[in-house]
């Protein structure tokens, strides 16, 4: 019996293996850099917009948005990539991409050289966690993919706050004459050239390989799997009838990809927005720059309870109604943090924020890569996950010049209204796809 999604009908999965966890913790490993470059975006929003650099509203939008531009061009770029070298070996690209430029990234001396630096990051970190969703979906033991993907996500999400606390220790004491932003970037770099080497060892995914022609490989991937001791003991799962052709075939096919692409586009107005527009809101509401990375990293403290209370949750509760529930946290959770002016509701906005958008991302990147058949799915993830680079590259560009003009309703208003409409739009659905 088939340790492993099979490229077969008929084959099924019994228990995780050791193989598993060696592949979890490699992911997690990568998404990890992943989240606490991204959270750097938070930290850089505001220690720019703080004196001594006091960054005009466009400069420091397209500080903090040109990542998201380059993830634009970067996301299907490495899409077809993995579908053509295989996922895993497109993640090591990916990673390797990113240990470099993050070394730029700390050496940079000025915001130009830095917001260009973090242009190219912008490719990698783009595509990481859609190809390392599909990766994971397709060689996860059936059944347990979401348990997985949620998993890897909880350990990664430690990353964040632990590098944004480092960083506000380290902005007083200036080791080697360097900030601590820059020294996040440097210990970045490192960690992301040793995961891009991890990757080169694990196996690529076999159903990805039984697609491009190659059953030998797939054949002997599925051996390795075997051959790996398990970590439980547990009953085989019932077979399954493979819906790749069908799901192909099916006349939805194109309105569940425009669903979910809407849907990846909607969202980080509100989960990446809201983070890097908290430190320039806080600084023009009188807290200094060590006030607001403290709320800053408070509120990063969210994020890793709800990825775990995610890998609890996700596979017992209907993911539409969990992506309506976690929007609807978030929605009262931003008029809690747009009405406070007590440190105690600013922080209790924060962290739960934080933990109702840890909650979200693995939800919907999990509910996107269902809708799409196995063979095809990195590249159909990684097409519609570059709606969610345009959307997370339009926010800040938008939202953080209202922050400095004064208008911080406008602001609270936008992030409310794409909360209303991912709300509407998963409860205009059905359960949209069975899992390929």
């Amino acid at each position: 019996m088939s340790l492993i999604e099979a490229s077969e009908p008929g084959e099924t999965c019994a228990a995780p293996r050791r193989l598993h966890l060696v592949i979890g913790l490699i992911c997690a490993l990568g998404l990890a850099i992943d989240l606490s470059e991204l959270a750097m975006g938070g930290v850089l929003s505001a220690v720019f917009a703080a004196p001594p650099h006091n960054l005009s509203h466009g400069q420091l939008g397209w500080l903090v948005g040109s990542v998201y531009v380059g993830a634009i061009f970067g996301t299907p770029v490495m899409g077809i990539v993995a579908d053509r070298m295989g996922p895993s070996r497109a993640l090591s690209a990916a990673t390797a991409l990113l240990g470099a430029t993050s070394l730029l990234a700390g050496f940079s001396r000025t915001p130009e050289l830095l917001a260009l630096v973090r242009l190219a990051s912008g490719v990698a970190l783009g595509a990481y966690l859609p190809l390392m969703v599909a990766y994971l979906t397709n060689i996860a033991p059936l059944g347990r993919q979401s348990s997985l993907v949620t998993l890897v996500c909880a350990v990664a999400g430690l990353a964040p706050p632990a590098v944004i606390w480092a960083v506000r220790a380290l902005s007083f004491a200036k080791p080697m004459g360097l900030d601590g932003w820059q020294w996040a970037f440097v210990g970045g770099s490192i960690v992301a050239t040793m995961t891009a080497l991890g990757f080169l060892w694990l196996p690529e995914a076999p159903r990805w390989l039984a697609s491009r022609g190659r059953p030998s490989e797939a054949h002997a991937v599925r051996r390795r799997f075997e051959r790996s001791p398990e970590l439980f003991r547990t009953q085989p799962a019932a077979p399954v009838e493979r819906k790749d052709r069908w799901l192909h075939a099916e006349p939805s096919f194109r309105w569940r990809f425009a669903v979910v692409s809407l849907l990846f586009f909607l969202t980080p107005w509100a989960t990446v927005s809201f983070p890097l527009v908290t430190g320039p809101i806080l600084i023009t509401r009188g807290f200094d720059l060590s006030g607001a990375l403290l709320y800053i990293a408070l509120a990063s403290c969210g994020p890793p309870i709800g990825t775990l209370l995610s890998a609890l949750l996700i596979d017992r509760i209907d993911r539409r109604l969990a992506l309506i529930a976690y929007n609807g946290g978030m929605l009262l959770l931003l008029g809690l943090f747009a009405s406070s002016s007590v440190s105690l509701g600013l922080a209790v906005a924060l962290v739960g924020y934080g933990l109702f958008t840890s909650l979200t991302i693995p939800t919907m990147m999990v509910y996107g890569a269902e809708q799409f058949p196995a063979a095809g799915r990195s590249k159909a993830v990684t097409l519609a996950w570059s709606f969610n680079r345009i959307g997370a590259a339009a926010a800040p560009l938008i939202l953080l010049p209202l922050v400095q003009a004064g208008r911080e309703p406008w602001v609270m208003a936008v992030i409310a209204l794409t909360l209303i409409c991912a709300i509407a739009l998963m409860a205009s659905q059905s359960r949209l796809a069975p899992k390929a």
